[in-house]
Protein backbone atom coordinates (compact mmCIF):
# COMPACT_ATOMS: atom_id res chain seq x y z
CA UNK A 1 0.00 0.00 0.00
CA UNK A 2 3.00 2.18 -0.41
CA UNK A 3 3.24 4.03 2.11
CA UNK A 4 0.40 4.13 4.46
CA UNK A 5 -1.54 7.24 5.91
CA UNK A 6 -0.14 6.51 9.06
CA UNK A 7 3.15 5.60 7.97
CA UNK A 8 2.90 9.44 6.19
CA UNK A 9 2.29 11.18 9.00
CA UNK A 10 4.74 9.29 11.23
CA UNK A 11 7.76 10.44 8.56
CA UNK A 12 6.08 13.93 9.40
CA UNK A 13 6.69 13.91 13.02
CA UNK A 14 9.63 12.26 12.89
CA UNK A 15 11.35 15.42 10.23
CA UNK A 16 10.03 17.99 11.67
CA UNK A 17 10.07 17.69 16.21
CA UNK A 18 13.31 18.53 18.11
CA UNK A 19 15.22 15.63 19.00
CA UNK A 20 15.42 14.11 22.79
CA UNK A 21 19.64 16.01 22.17
CA UNK A 22 18.23 19.07 20.96
CA UNK A 23 15.90 19.53 24.02
CA UNK A 24 18.43 18.42 26.40
CA UNK A 25 20.83 20.32 24.82
CA UNK A 26 18.69 23.64 25.74
CA UNK A 27 17.46 22.50 29.01
CA UNK A 28 21.14 22.52 29.51
CA UNK A 29 22.40 25.82 28.91
CA UNK A 30 19.25 28.08 30.85
CA UNK A 31 20.29 25.92 33.54
CA UNK A 32 23.62 26.54 33.38
CA UNK A 33 22.99 30.31 33.07
CA UNK A 34 20.54 30.36 36.17
CA UNK A 35 23.54 28.49 37.91
CA UNK A 36 26.43 31.29 37.34
CA UNK A 37 23.99 33.78 39.04
CA UNK A 38 24.78 37.68 38.46
CA UNK A 39 28.15 37.71 37.99
CA UNK A 40 27.84 35.92 34.83
CA UNK A 41 25.11 38.22 33.69
CA UNK A 42 26.53 39.22 30.59
CA UNK A 43 27.96 35.91 28.98
CA UNK A 44 24.27 34.27 30.23
CA UNK A 45 20.76 34.76 27.23
CA UNK A 46 18.44 38.14 28.31
CA UNK A 47 15.60 36.99 30.33
CA UNK A 48 13.04 37.58 27.00
CA UNK A 49 15.91 34.83 24.89
CA UNK A 50 15.58 32.61 27.85
CA UNK A 51 11.39 33.03 28.25
CA UNK A 52 11.21 32.52 23.85
CA UNK A 53 13.80 29.51 24.06
CA UNK A 54 11.71 27.94 26.73
CA UNK A 55 8.56 28.66 24.88
CA UNK A 56 9.78 27.08 21.55
CA UNK A 57 10.52 24.06 23.19
CA UNK A 58 7.08 23.81 25.31
CA UNK A 59 5.23 24.33 21.50
CA UNK A 60 7.34 21.55 19.67
CA UNK A 61 6.24 19.10 22.42
CA UNK A 62 2.73 19.88 22.15
CA UNK A 63 2.92 19.77 18.46
CA UNK A 64 4.45 15.85 19.04
CA UNK A 65 1.79 15.43 21.40
CA UNK A 66 -1.12 16.14 19.28
CA UNK A 67 0.38 14.51 16.41
CA UNK A 68 1.40 11.51 18.46
CA UNK A 69 -2.40 11.32 19.29
CA UNK A 70 -3.86 12.00 15.76
CA UNK A 71 -1.29 8.87 14.90
CA UNK A 72 -2.97 6.28 17.96
CA UNK A 73 -6.48 7.56 17.54
CA UNK A 74 -9.17 5.52 15.21
CA UNK A 75 -9.26 7.14 11.51
CA UNK A 76 -12.26 8.07 10.49
CA UNK A 77 -14.86 5.50 8.58
CA UNK A 78 -14.14 7.00 5.14
CA UNK A 79 -10.72 7.20 5.44
CA UNK A 80 -10.30 3.31 7.26
CA UNK A 81 -11.90 2.53 3.58
CA UNK A 82 -9.46 4.66 1.44
CA UNK A 83 -6.82 3.52 3.22
CA UNK A 84 -8.16 -0.50 2.49
CA UNK A 85 -7.98 0.56 -1.39
CA UNK A 86 -4.80 1.57 -1.19
CA UNK A 87 -3.41 -0.98 0.37
CA UNK A 88 -5.59 -3.90 -1.65
CA UNK A 89 -4.24 -1.94 -5.06
CA UNK A 90 -1.19 -1.61 -4.29
CA UNK A 91 -0.99 -4.99 -3.80
CA UNK A 92 -2.86 -6.11 -6.73
CA UNK A 93 -0.38 -4.50 -9.29
CA UNK A 94 2.53 -6.45 -7.83
CA UNK A 95 1.51 -9.74 -8.82
CA UNK A 96 2.96 -11.98 -6.61
CA UNK A 97 2.94 -15.40 -7.67
CA UNK A 98 -0.10 -17.63 -6.79
CA UNK A 99 0.35 -20.45 -4.25
CA UNK A 100 -2.07 -22.45 -5.71
CA UNK A 101 -3.07 -22.01 -9.39
CA UNK A 102 -6.52 -23.77 -10.56
CA UNK A 103 -9.70 -22.47 -11.82
CA UNK A 104 -11.61 -25.06 -9.21
CA UNK A 105 -12.69 -23.38 -6.13
CA UNK A 106 -12.62 -26.22 -4.09
CA UNK A 107 -9.35 -26.27 -4.48
CA UNK A 108 -8.65 -22.85 -3.16
CA UNK A 109 -10.90 -23.83 -0.33
CA UNK A 110 -8.84 -26.84 0.24
CA UNK A 111 -5.28 -25.79 0.03
CA UNK A 112 -5.55 -22.41 1.96
CA UNK A 113 -6.13 -23.77 5.63
CA UNK A 114 -4.22 -21.66 7.61
CA UNK A 115 -6.88 -18.55 7.12
CA UNK A 116 -9.89 -18.66 10.04
CA UNK A 117 -12.32 -18.93 7.36
CA UNK A 118 -13.56 -20.62 4.48
CA UNK A 119 -12.71 -18.56 1.12
CA UNK A 120 -16.21 -17.70 -0.66
CA UNK A 121 -17.28 -17.65 -4.30
CA UNK A 122 -18.61 -14.60 -4.28
CA UNK A 123 -22.27 -14.02 -5.55
CA UNK A 124 -21.10 -10.44 -6.74
CA UNK A 125 -18.73 -12.39 -9.33
CA UNK A 126 -21.03 -15.10 -9.98
CA UNK A 127 -22.96 -13.26 -13.31
CA UNK A 128 -19.17 -12.35 -14.65
CA UNK A 129 -17.23 -14.12 -16.87
CA UNK A 130 -14.18 -14.07 -14.65
CA UNK A 131 -12.31 -17.05 -14.56
CA UNK A 132 -10.82 -17.90 -11.23
CA UNK A 133 -6.61 -18.64 -12.27
CA UNK A 134 -5.19 -19.74 -8.17
CA UNK A 135 -5.10 -18.05 -4.84
CA UNK A 136 -2.05 -17.18 -2.07
CA UNK A 137 -2.22 -15.84 1.42
CA UNK A 138 -1.89 -12.31 1.77
CA UNK A 139 -3.12 -9.67 4.45
CA UNK A 140 -5.78 -7.07 4.73
CA UNK A 141 -4.37 -4.27 7.55
CA UNK A 142 -2.33 -6.70 9.37
CA UNK A 143 -5.30 -9.34 9.23
CA UNK A 144 -4.40 -11.99 7.30
CA UNK A 145 -6.58 -12.99 4.46
CA UNK A 146 -6.70 -14.61 0.94
CA UNK A 147 -5.80 -13.12 -2.58
CA UNK A 148 -7.91 -15.04 -5.40
CA UNK A 149 -6.92 -14.04 -8.93
CA UNK A 150 -9.27 -13.86 -11.59
CA UNK A 151 -8.92 -13.02 -15.17
CA UNK A 152 -11.99 -11.72 -18.18
CA UNK A 153 -10.89 -10.23 -21.50
CA UNK A 154 -7.00 -10.52 -20.91
CA UNK A 155 -7.57 -8.12 -17.89
CA UNK A 156 -6.17 -9.17 -14.54
CA UNK A 157 -8.58 -9.18 -11.11
CA UNK A 158 -7.87 -9.83 -7.35
CA UNK A 159 -10.64 -10.60 -4.83
CA UNK A 160 -9.50 -9.83 -1.00
CA UNK A 161 -11.10 -12.00 1.50
CA UNK A 162 -10.69 -11.55 5.17
CA UNK A 163 -13.34 -12.51 8.24
CA UNK A 164 -14.81 -8.97 8.76
CA UNK A 165 -13.73 -7.33 12.08
CA UNK A 166 -15.33 -3.80 11.90
CA UNK A 167 -12.95 -2.40 14.06
CA UNK A 168 -9.81 -3.08 11.71
CA UNK A 169 -11.89 -2.05 8.26
CA UNK A 170 -14.58 -0.23 9.56
CA UNK A 171 -18.42 -0.03 9.01
CA UNK A 172 -19.13 -1.89 5.37
CA UNK A 173 -22.14 -2.68 3.88
CA UNK A 174 -23.41 -6.41 3.14
CA UNK A 175 -23.84 -7.46 -0.47
CA UNK A 176 -27.45 -6.89 -1.53
CA UNK A 177 -27.90 -3.19 0.57
CA UNK A 178 -28.77 -0.42 -1.59
CA UNK A 179 -24.90 1.52 -0.14
CA UNK A 180 -22.79 -1.73 -1.18
CA UNK A 181 -20.49 -2.64 -3.21
CA UNK A 182 -18.76 0.71 -2.24
CA UNK A 183 -16.55 2.04 -4.82
CA UNK A 184 -13.59 3.56 -5.20
CA UNK A 185 -11.22 4.91 -7.66
CA UNK A 186 -7.38 4.95 -6.78
CA UNK A 187 -3.62 3.91 -8.03
CA UNK A 188 -5.68 3.90 -11.73
CA UNK A 189 -7.64 1.18 -10.42
CA UNK A 190 -11.54 0.39 -9.52
CA UNK A 191 -11.97 -0.98 -5.91
CA UNK A 192 -14.65 -2.21 -4.27
CA UNK A 193 -15.81 -3.08 -0.64
CA UNK A 194 -18.69 -5.04 0.75
CA UNK A 195 -19.31 -7.45 3.22
CA UNK A 196 -20.92 -11.01 2.22
CA UNK A 197 -21.25 -13.86 4.83
CA UNK A 198 -19.51 -12.25 7.21
CA UNK A 199 -16.33 -11.40 4.99
CA UNK A 200 -14.69 -8.45 4.37
CA UNK A 201 -14.06 -8.40 0.35
CA UNK A 202 -12.24 -6.14 -1.42
CA UNK A 203 -12.24 -6.48 -5.54
CA UNK A 204 -9.89 -4.83 -7.58
CA UNK A 205 -9.81 -4.59 -11.34
CA UNK A 206 -9.40 -1.97 -14.26
CA UNK A 207 -10.84 1.30 -13.77
CA UNK A 208 -13.18 0.69 -16.59
CA UNK A 209 -14.93 -2.16 -14.69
Amino acid sequence: MKHSLKDAVASHVEAKRLDDDTLASLQARLNAAQDRGPSAADDAPPAGNRRRLLLVAAIALLGVGALTFALTADPRPEELALVIADEVASNHVKLKPLEVETSRMRKVEAFLTEVDFAPLASRRLAASRMGLTGARYCSVQGVEAAQLRYTDAGETWSLYQSRYDAKAFGELSELGTADAPRRIHIRGLAVELWVENGLLMALVGPPSA
